[in-house]
């Protein structure tokens, strides 16, 4: 026979293993375009989870400010003429008192708290736009620098290819004086085919540009390479039909050895450019990953997707008038808080040992603002009203300099 717990021993354990799956990451989707990417980064940014969370907050409190305040209770106890040594009060008093805010007053405060639900959620689109803006410009700089990466491959192949026919041409030339009738390049009898000259021109490995390189190189060190390889051997060297040097019958002269330094040059400032190129694109990618994560290798892939159309409207021009619409809605608050509180109360009084019931006390009142502190939050309240429609017209200043400057890049890049 074999023991109960025994048999219940692995079953319980299968029970209470916590199931793989379950504690499994979801992976995000995979993005197709730019409106999925900008969704996948916003559902990650904390700013646009903050801008939530605080429009959350607002909405609650603008629901809430529409409520009164609460109800105090108010129980004591009056003992008049009573000695202190005698142990029963002579009254018991139970009552209830209410503050009412002006007339207008919690309306213009529940229509303050909503203004700003509305703009913390206007802020979540300007993030949204932010966001659009910033992967877009990074796909078309990702996009941009492999193109300039695989044009750098294709000049340094052809540079390395004329450095190695010149390198070539220059140890297989017989080092023989001008008089001596022998040909460039071609043995004479009795000569052995290897190479003659014993002579090599040293390697040059510069990290800096040379500003005598090749025609359409960049000798000055740009960091962008647009122009073609080039096409000839060296500008001092060989003839287009691959003769010897002009002017001399010895490739191996003085004036064969400057063309294949400078070649030299080229090459290496070539490997620098696409060694630099290939740091801003790892680091490109790298921030790209900050905000869409694992999504940050699919732009890479394939960045020419990741192109789209601008969002429909301006945040920061909604914000703007926001900021305008609070300033007002402080306004008719600070307004409305002149008109005086209403203030109630009732109280029952008994002598409980008697079984006596002494009375009831009503009272109404009102807060009267005589002061001129409310006086003084009109002010600024107005004052604050000018200022967001004077920020109003700068944000409408700033957004006419940056668009004339995108024209202006616009044309210049055509």
């Amino acid at each position: 026979r074999v023991p109960a717990s025994v048999v219940l021993l692995p079953v319980l354990a299968v029970l209470f293993l916590p199931r793989a799956h379950a504690a499994a990451p979801v992976a995000d989707p995979e993005p197709a375009n730019l409106d999925e990417l900008v969704a996948l980064a916003l559902s990650r940014d904390p700013s646009a989870l903050g801008s939530a969370l605080d429009a959350d907050a607002a909405r609650s409190r603008s629901a809430g400010a529409r409520q009164p305040m609460s109800p105090q209770l108010m129980i004591g106890a009056d003992s008049l003429g009573v000695p202190m040594d005698d142990p029963d009060p002579t009254m018991w008093m139970g009552g209830v008192s209410q503050m009412l805010p002006g007339w207008g007053q919690l309306r213009a405060q529940s229509r303050r708290y909503a203004v700003e639900a509305d703009r913390l959620a206007v802020d979540r689109e300007r993030i949204a736009a932010d966001l659009r803006l910033r992967l877009w410009q990074s796909s078309v700089r990702v996009d941009a620098l492999q193109q300039e990466i695989a044009l750098l491959d294709e000049q340094l192949g052809e540079s390395e290819a004329i450095r190695q026919v010149a390198l070539a041409r220059y140890r297989n030339v017989p080092a023989s004086s001008p008089g001596g009738g022998a040909m460039p390049g071609v043995p004479m009898p009795g000569e052995s085919t290897e190479p003659t000259s014993s002579v090599s021109p040293p390697r040059v490995e510069t990290s800096r540009s040379s500003s005598g390189g090749m025609p359409g190189m960049g000798g000055a060190g740009a960091t962008s390479m647009t122009s073609r390889a080039p096409t000839s051997a060296m500008e001092s060297g060989m003839e287009s039909g691959g003769g010897a040097m002009p002017g001399s019958s010895r490739m191996g002269s003085e004036e064969a050895l400057p063309g294949i330094l400078r070649l030299d040059v080229t090459v290496e400032r070539l490997r620098a450019e696409r060694a630099a190129l290939e740091a801003r694109l790892l680091g490109e990618v790298t921030v790209l990953a900050l905000f869409v994560g694992d999504a940050a290798r699919i732009v890479a892939a394939t960045p020419s997707r990741f192109r789209g159309t601008p969002p429909p409207g301006i945040p920061e021009r909604k914000l703007a008038e926001l900021d305008r619409v609070a300033a007002n809605a402080d306004l008719s608050l600070a307004q409305s808080r002149r008109r005086p509180d209403l203030m109630w109360s009732i109280a029952a009084r008994a002598m409980p040992p008697h079984g006596e019931f002494a009375g009831v006390n009503a009272s109404v009142g009102i807060v009267i603002p005589i002061w001129g502190g409310l006086g003084g939050d009109i002010a600024a309240s107005r004052r604050g009203l000018a200022a967001a429609e004077a920020r109003k017209a700068a944000v409408e200043r700033d957004l006419a300099a940056a668009a004339a400057t995108a024209r202006a890049s616009l044309e210049a890049a055509r």
